[in-house]
Formats: structure tokens, C-alpha cells, sequence
């Protein structure tokens, strides 16, 4: 048994409405020792689990039998992962998922660590000390594969990028072949000490090669994603979803917000 709960109707308004736009009631545990409260309930409770209606999305809160299908290909959703990862500022714990959602779901959407949120909320009570009170938060970024604009956005990028993530191709097509021959080779020599050490060492610099040219492909997808403004406006209305949204990026926001209306 599934129990969704939230600790403010204010700031989680759109993910109590998404649980109840499919169903799902919504317990309002506001209260300031409710964290201990939930802690206890689940202690007695058998097969029974308390999660923050916001620590993901509802489908994988609540897991179903029936699977929704991505639009998009695997290959494409790990593409337009780079891309929202292209806009996320160095230094901050953001990490971005692709996930096949319903199309009128939000097309991106934050999410928080149920385990982590919860032992933090414990140390802000006991005074802010201890191990995870000194913990960075980590969040969750998930972009809907199914989302028209994701779509839209993906076929963009594929059609943008083609020219440079070809020449990538080639490059990686001919060292992973180089790489290849070279393995089977090795392969043959039955015993490891037999192995020539320059050619077990010609190996190693060729797998670190494959993954240099990875990330210059990775980079393609960030470099065109920060290019985007839809991309940003997408993030970060997802920031501000979450109050996560301040200072300097929301003064951006605000300005990309009146540049796009004009258009």
C-alpha cells in the first residue's frame, strides 16, 4: 500500500493536482513533527510505504502493470537528456532522466530523494547537525518522452546536429573497429601473461579514445541545448514549480519570458 502525502498544498499544488487528476488522494501531513509521524506509521504498518507526492513522478510512485510507451527511441531519449543537462549550471546537483509519461503530463518535472528528503527534514528538527543535514540536496530532473514539446524538441535536435554527430561517427566507427580486431587478437593468446603488454596497453588507450569521442558527442547535445531557449524555459519552469527558481535565473527567466511572447 502506497501512501502519497505532501507537507505544504501551497508550493505542491501542481503534483497533489496530478495525483488527483489520475485518481490518487492526497494526504496533507503539514505539521511539524509529521516526519517522525510517517517514520512510525510505516514502522507499523506491514507492506505499507509513506512517499512525498513530489519525490517522483506518480506513475513510478504508484507502479502499475500497464508500461506507456516512449515516442521517442532510446537512442533520442538519451539525446534530449544531454541537452536539458547542457543547461543545468556546473556545481549544481541536478541530474537528468527521460521517462515515457502521459502527453498532457508536465514535459519536465523535478524530483527530490524520498530517503534523503526525509532524513534531512529529521536533522533540520534535531538542529541541522549530522551526516546528512551536511549533505548537498540532489535533484531529479525528469524530461516526458511523450510531451509534444519534448517531441518536437527531439526531432530539432536530430535534424540540427546530423552533420556534426556523422563526422563523430565516423571517428568512433573507426577506432571501435581498430579496437575490435585488436581484442580478437588478444583473444586467441589463451593465457593473460602471454599477452603483449604493448598491445594490451594499445587496447586501453583505444577504449580511452571511444569514450573521448563520447563526450564530444554528449557535448553536441549540451551545446545545443544551451543554445535553446525552449530548453531553459522548460527547466526552469520546473524550477519554479519548486521554488528552486531565484536571484539571477529567475530575473533570466523573466527576460526569456518576455523575448518569447514577442515572437
Amino acid at each position: 500500500m502506497i501512501y502519497l502525502y505532501a507537507t505544504n498544498a501551497e508550493d505542491q499544488y501542481s503534483y497533489i493536482k496530478s495525483a488527483k487528476d489520475k485518481g490518487y488522494d492526497v494526504l496533507l501531513l503539514d505539521g511539524q513533527l509529521d516526519i517522525h509521524f510517517v517514520n512510525t506509521l510505516e514502522s507499523k504498518f506491514e507492506e505499507s510505504r509513506f512517499v512525498r507526492v513530489d519525490s517522483d513522478t506518480v506513475d513510478n510512485l504508484i507502479k502499475k502493470d500497464e508500461k506507456i510507451e516512449s515516442v521517442l527511441n532510446e537512442k533520442e531519449q538519451e539525446d534530449v537528456k544531454w541537452a536539458f543537462q547542457g543547461v543545468i549550471q556546473e556545481g549544481k546537483s541536478y541530474w537528468v532522466t527521460s521517462e515515457s509519461m502521459q502527453p498532457d503530463d508536465m514535459p519536465v518535472i523535478i524530483a527530490r530523494d524520498e530517503f534523503m528528503r526525509r532524513m534531512k527534514d529529521m536533522s533540520e528538527i534535531s538542529g541541522g547537525t549530522g551526516y546528512y543535514g551536511n549533505m548537498p540536496d540532489d535533484y531529479k530532473v525528469i524530461v516526458n518522452t511523450n510531451h509534444p514539446l519534448i517531441v518536437d524538441l527531439s526531432g530539432k535536435l536530430e535534424k540540427k546536429t546530423l552533420t556534426k554527430r556523422s563526422k563523430i561517427d565516423e571517428e568512433y566507427e573507426k577506432i571501435n573497429s581498430e579496437k575490435t580486431e585488436l581484442e580478437n587478437k588478444l583473444n586467441k593468446i589463451e593465457k593473460e601473461e602471454e599477452k603483449p603488454v604493448e598491445e594490451k596497453q594499445k587496447l586501453e588507450d583505444l577504449n580511452t579514445k571511444l569514450m573521448e569521442v563520447e563526450d564530444k558527442k554528449i557535448n553536441i547535445y549540451k551545446e545545443y541545448g544551451q543554445k535553446q531557449k525552449i530548453v531553459s524555459q522548460l527547466f526552469d519552469l520546473a524550477l519554479l514549480s519548486n521554488n528552486l527558481l531565484k536571484g539571477e535565473s529567475l530575473n533570466n527567466f523573466v527576460s526569456r519570458s518576455v523575448d518569447l511572447l514577442k515572437k
